[in-house]
């Protein structure tokens, strides 16, 4: 099949994966969150994280952010499934940020306890 040109309203379908790899900063708050900003109006949206089996966070929110460089404004406690992953989809986004964020269990010395 060749490619070709979209039409203008011409609906597509965009799906990606990203990796993260650790070990990382696990005390950086901006490592332990994944969230995307939609500046117009987006149309069904499915956002999916899922987590290592050995890297298993303490807990999972799911997010709105005021604005891309501003404080959570809404948080909800989400739980992992058997696939070790959290999922979210919305009918459309429109001029927010969203996503997951997340927490590890710390060790007594205030480290994170990671199971490898």
């Amino acid at each position: 099949m060749a490619a070709r040109r979209s039409r203008c309203s011409e609906t597509l379908t965009l799906e990606y994966l990203t990796t993260y790899h650790y070990p990382g900063d696990l005390l950086d708050p901006q490592e332990c969150e994944f969230r995307r900003a939609a500046m117009g109006r987006l149309e069904n949206f499915d956002m999916r994280v899922e987590f290592h089996q050995d890297m298993l966070p303490a807990a999972v929110w799911w997010s709105v952010w005021d604005g891309v460089d501003g404080d959570i404004a809404e948080s909800e406690l989400v739980t992992l499934d058997s696939q070790h992953s959290v999922h979210r989809y919305l009918r459309f986004l429109e001029r927010t940020v969203v996503g997951f964020h997340w927490s590890w269990q710390h060790d007594a010395a205030g480290r994170p306890a990671i199971s490898r």
